[in-house]
């Protein structure tokens, strides 16, 4: 279950970067929703001050810039579970 987590995260990650690309594979400047709106997107890490997440989160901002959409980054310093909760 711990690994099926992480991989499910990372196939939906691959999915949306593909969304809303023109077909001369250039990122579009001014793609926006329906609405109109600007998209928020959250990543809540296990905990802040762990390296892999610390990438993921540098990753994840690249991609946020890429796409045009907000980044949340938020989640315990420590891995405990109270905190995770």
């Amino acid at each position: 279950m711990r690994k099926l987590i992480p991989a499910v995260f990372i196939v939906a990650i691959a999915l949306f970067s593909g969304c809303g690309k023109s077909s001369n594979n250039e990122p579009s400047a001014t793609s926006t929703p329906a609405g109109g709106k600007k998209l928020t997107i959250a990543l809540m890490p296990k905990s802040k001050g762990n390296a892999y997440f610390i990438s993921c989160k540098q990753g994840a901002d690249e991609a946020a810039k890429e796409l045009g959409v907000e980044l949340i980054f938020d989640g315990p310093t420590d891995p405990d579970p109270a905190r995770q909760k």
